[in-house]
């Protein structure tokens, strides 16, 4: 029962750098803030912004991150909208990460802990918000996928590979 609790607090151990310092500052997290500051300019149609830039109607792979801070920005200010969502990346990797491992696992309890050195990773120095919230998605994707019943078959792996394309070729007319 104690096990709980001490994951719990190495996870919040893992926020203090964070929550330690005024500005946490890493390679692109300003342009990240940035941008979703761009983004709510143009959305609401201020005349500098929207007179220069327009939102690209492709779906983009950094929208994660900067929808975000794009809502945050609207309630808190840039690096403490920052700060919370770097707070999001830590809190939900090695939680997702553990999910993932009692998924495959349940008496894996201390393999879980393995996690923790790579939470502060270089890709999260580098300001790489995106790639790092969608590792919390990953995990917690398979997890969800090994929980199923059904075991993968050719047949089942053919339709997920089907979809997949589908969608991206939705994606590029």
């Amino acid at each position: 029962m104690w096990e709980k609790y001490f994951f719990l607090i190495l996870v919040l151990i893992h926020i203090v750098p964070v929550l330690a310092v005024d500005f946490f500052v890493t390679h692109d997290g300003p342009s990240h803030v940035y941008n979703a500051s761009l983004i709510v300019r143009v959305l609401f149609h201020e005349a500098n912004a929207s007179q220069f830039l327009m939102l690209n109607p492709q779906p983009e792979p950094n929208w994660i991150g900067h929808f975000l801070l794009a809502v945050m920005n609207q309630i808190f200010s840039g690096n403490i909208s920052e700060k919370i969502l770097i707070s999001v990346y830590i809190i939900s990797f090695p939680f997702a990460f553990r999910k993932f491992i009692f998924t495959i696992n349940p008496q894996g309890t201390w393999t879980s802990y393995l996690i923790f050195p790579f939470i502060h990773s270089f890709l999260l120095y580098m300001g790489f918000y995106n790639f790092c919230l969608g590792i919390p998605i990953l995990f917690f994707t398979l997890a969800y996928w090994f929980s199923q019943t059904a075991p993968l078959n050719l047949k089942r792996a053919v339709l997920i590979s089907f979809f997949r394309r589908k969608a991206f070729h939705i994606v590029e007319q």
